[in-house]
């Protein structure tokens, strides 16, 4: 009991807010935010210590009630579990729907992107280019992905935010147009950008975006790619 709630504690950060945020409280995990190694430790995360400190105090609850209780405690106790359990259960059925994968990734071609060097995807900030990803069983390294880096003044979750990542970004809300021409000082940043990540095959894949990011990688990699199963691709990308 004394570890759940501990865990609880941890897992709400460094302050409790209350009255619509007006009252700051300060909390434990305070104490963390200024030690190395552990500063970089979601506190969230430590609700899972909770849920096993849970788990076993259900258990020694249901080992005394059904063991050692009389018949009548025992229901009893059994029936107060079952009811505490109830809004655990999944409400059926499960919501499903259908993500949509591009041929390339799922005919083979994948598997022909040069592993020389990693391969850009758009919609660049989206989930999509992940899924596809895996979906061609890591048949190519890619600087993407939904992972969690620390820095100064707030971490990043997600892809690289550098100026390429930011154009990227913002042409993949399909609001956005791209260049009809590219400035040289921005193109040689953009060109660094694909040079420090190691990119030697650009795939725009379907998204709202799509026009306009085929549109900027023509202009910036000096020519068209080429069509297949549903992507446009650059191969033999020198930045």
């Amino acid at each position: 009991a004394f570890t759940a709630v501990v865990a609880m504690v941890l897992s709400l950060g460094g302050y409790l807010y209350l009255d619509r945020g007006r009252i700051k409280v300060p909390l434990p995990w305070r104490i963390f935010d200024h030690l190395p190694v552990v500063d970089n430790l979601l506190p969230v995360r430590s609700i899972l210590f909770a849920y096993l400190a849970l788990a076993v105090l259900v258990a020694v609850f249901l080992d005394v009630v059904l063991r050692r209780a009389r018949a009548g405690r025992a229901l009893a106790g059994a029936a107060a579990t079952v009811i505490a359990l109830a809004p655990l259960f999944p409400a059926l059925p499960y919501a499903t729907t259908q993500f949509p994968v591009p041929a390339f990734f799922t005919d083979g071609s994948a598997a022909r992107v040069s592993t020389a060097g990693s391969t850009l995807i758009t919609p660049y900030a989206a989930p999509g280019p992940v899924v596809w990803w895996a979906v061609a069983r890591l048949a190519f390294s890619s600087p993407q992905g939904l992972v969690y880096t620390p820095g100064s003044p707030t971490p990043l979750w997600g892809v690289p935010l550098n100026p390429l990542g930011t154009e990227m970004d913002r042409l993949d809300s399909g609001g956005a147009s791209a260049p009809p021409a590219i400035d040289a000082g921005i193109r040689q940043t953009y060109l660094y950008d694909l040079k420090s990540e190691g990119v030697r095959t650009v795939i725009v894949g379907p998204g709202t975006g799509e026009a306009q990011e085929v549109r900027f990688f023509t202009e910036l990699l000096g020519g068209p790619g080429t069509s297949a199963g549903g992507v446009v691709v650059w191969n033999d990308v020198k930045p």
